[in-house]
């Protein structure tokens, strides 16, 4: 199996790890900037070996081929027919030189050609016939848009060319946000750093599989840095990874591309393999947070593989009754019949769940719909040091398949569990000191020029919040959403101080007659859970929202009033608890107007009359 590469060292390594592929019989071009071959100097002898002071010959002969424009040549010549490729050297600097005669000469500032940049000066000079009149550093990153799409498609265009009829396969590459240091799962802070190098090479990307066809190797959130991450400025990923990435390539090889869906199937053995590998690293935390429960329990395994129940037995002497396969345990009969045989006597077992995932109702299934299994004392989860993201913009994902999709600074998010998803899409200027705390399976979401000052939100597990576009909150908002409870906020909705939104109880009410729970049955108040404010509601200073309150259209509540029920549209609510004072009401924002017809910037939609 012979591929030629143009790309970074992920590639690479991926590649070279191939046993007998031959791959030394075929050109590697690593670490050379895309937009190098975007300049009016086509294959040529601009210098030779001899002038590039470099002791390592690989390096020596890559700057070479990039200072005399050979990229493109080798590529076409090279005796192959797939060239593998991805975008990350797209984010290194260029240097450029302007000659008298108006000619562009690039090339990628590596330390060979920092450390030689005067002899390579003097051998364009002597090779152009006309001196250097301008030269500067680029860095790609600080780019506008319209420039990267400009330079990735006159790459794409040259690329396409010079290949001809080989086939190219991209492989679409991420860095990551954790690595593996000595077994243990260790995040690297830059955060903000690893997002930004992320969205630049994922817009390169982009824009270069939308000019270019190729055969894409599908990527993933789910990676994790190998144990030399920091030795290759990240650039280093676990041995899962680099051998998903080698049975992709001899698909491709053996079969001249994907079929049948090869891909996503490849794609999820990957997964699943560094799934293993992630649950025991986070073993010892875990185990440490529900040691003091065990007391002689047996345990039942919630998504852990065979070597993780074989490690609980060996490493940590706990015995594992039985064990559940992940996907098994997101179908609510099929979890709740397994665990039927033991209700009985559950008091002997704790449930342990390795790991957890966006977009399924694993918890609620566990804890909720008549499992026999709640989460004090008896039902543990994958645990891992808090990660905290402040004044964070851009996108953040993790291997506990935590993601943040935020689009400009302002917030504090303190992601403490598994498998949560954050969208802001708020204003930049407008947001203070908002810190938002993730537990498990949390979804928030958050619109379009948001504004607020000094607000917390505390999301337990598999509750979940959207806010509209438009909405304010002045200073000292809380909200605070129970376990499995949903609160929906809609656009252009006015929030003043000091106001509490709290959707659900948080501990258990019994009446002592009937000895039945009464504040926490989603079966017979499923609206308890609930929190639904309209859109283009006012609410007053130091109210208090309550799970179970749906707010109409247009209203006001006003300032320490308690809402709990169900309210009609374009009302005046007040009181404790709230009741209804005025009817066929509007509002607007705008403090001078005397006459509603005299604004327009209240839609129609919010004068309305009220609903009887």
């Amino acid at each position: 199996m012979k591929f030629a590469l143009f790309g970074s060292r992920i590639i690479d390594d991926a590649v070279i790890r191939i046993n007998n592929s031959g791959h030394n019989d075929v050109n590697r071009i690593v670490g050379i900037s895309p937009f190098t071959l975007n300049c009016s100097f086509t294959e040529s002898n601009i210098i030779n070996q001899s002038e590039i002071a470099e002791k390592n010959a690989y390096r020596k002969k890559i700057t070479l081929w990039d200072v005399n424009k050979n990229i493109l040549g080798q590529l076409k010549n090279s005796k192959c027919s797939y060239v593998c490729l991805d975008m990350w050297c797209a984010i290194n600097p260029i240097w450029e030189c302007m000659l008298e005669d108006g000619r562009v000469f690039r090339v990628t500032l590596t330390d060979t050609v920092k450390t030689g940049k005067e002899v390579i000066k003097k051998a364009i000079e002597a090779f152009a016939g006309t001196r250097i009149i301008k030269e500067q550093e680029i860095n790609p990153l600080s780019w506008t848009d319209s420039k990267i799409e400009s330079e990735i498609t006159a790459f794409a265009d040259s690329f396409t060319k010079a290949i001809g009829n080989k086939q190219p396969v991209f492989l679409d590459v991420k860095r990551a946000f954790q690595y593996d240091q000595d077994g243990e799962i260790v995040n690297d802070n830059d955060y903000r750093h690893i997002s930004m190098l992320n969205g630049f090479v994922d817009k390169c990307s982009s824009i270069f599989l939308q000019k270019v066809k190729c055969t894409l190797i599908p990527s993933s959130d789910f990676i994790l840095g190998g144990e030399m991450y920091k030795t290759f400025d990240g650039l280093y990923y676990s041995e899962e990874y680099y051998e998903y990435i080698d049975k992709c390539l001899r698909t491709i090889e053996k079969n001249g591309g994907f079929s049948g869906g090869e891909e996503n199937t490849l794609l999820k053995e990957y997964e699943d393999k560094l799934q293993d590998k992630v649950d025991l690293m986070m073993l010892p935390e875990t185990f440490k947070s529900m040691e003091a429960s065990i007391k002689g329990k047996k345990i039942i395994l919630i998504g852990g593989s065979k070597k993780y129940a074989e490690r609980l037995e060996s490493e940590y002497k706990q015995k594992v009754a039985f064990s559940i396969p992940y996907d098994s345990a997101c179908a609510e009969g099929k979890m709740c019949s397994e665990l039927a045989a033991v209700l009985e006597n559950k008091d002997e077992y704790l449930c342990l769940i390795t790991h957890l995932k966006q977009n399924d109702d694993m918890l609620e299934i566990l804890w909720d719909n008549g499992s026999g299994f709640c989460p004090l004392n008896a039902c543990f989860y994958s645990s891992h040091k808090p990660v905290n993201l402040e004044n964070f913009k851009g996108r953040y994902f993790d291997v506990f398949h935590n993601s943040v999709l935020s689009l400009s600074e302002g917030t504090k998010i303190m992601a403490c569990g598994l498998a949560s998803s954050v969208e802001l899409d708020v204003s930049s200027q407008k947001v203070f000191e908002v810190i938002l705390a993730v537990w498990n399976q949390n979804s928030l979401k958050i619109g379009k020029n948001f504004r607020s000052a000094k607000m917390k939100m505390i999301l337990n597990d598999g509750s979940k919040c959207s806010i509209g576009d438009n909405c304010s909150f002045a200073e000292n908002c809380r909200f605070a959403f129970c376990n499995f409870g949903s609160t929906s906020v809609g656009n252009d909705c006015m929030f003043s101080n000091g106001i509490v939104v709290h959707a659900g109880d948080g501990h258990a009410i019994f009446d002592t007659s009937s000895e039945r729970r009464i504040n926490y049955n989603k079966i017979e108040a499923p609206s308890k859970f609930e929190i639904k404010l309209d859109d283009h509601i006012w609410v007053g200073y130091e109210a208090f929202i309550l799970a179970g309150t749906h707010i109409g259209t247009g209203c006001i509540l006003g300032g320490r009033s308690l809402a709990n029920k169900k309210y009609p549209n374009n009302c005046i609510l007040a009181g404790n608890p709230a009741r209804v004072i005025k009817e066929d009401v509007a509002w607007t924002r705008d403090p001078f107007t005397q006459n509603i017809l005299e604004t327009d910037v209240l839609d129609s939609a919010y004068m309305q009359m009220t609903e009887r």
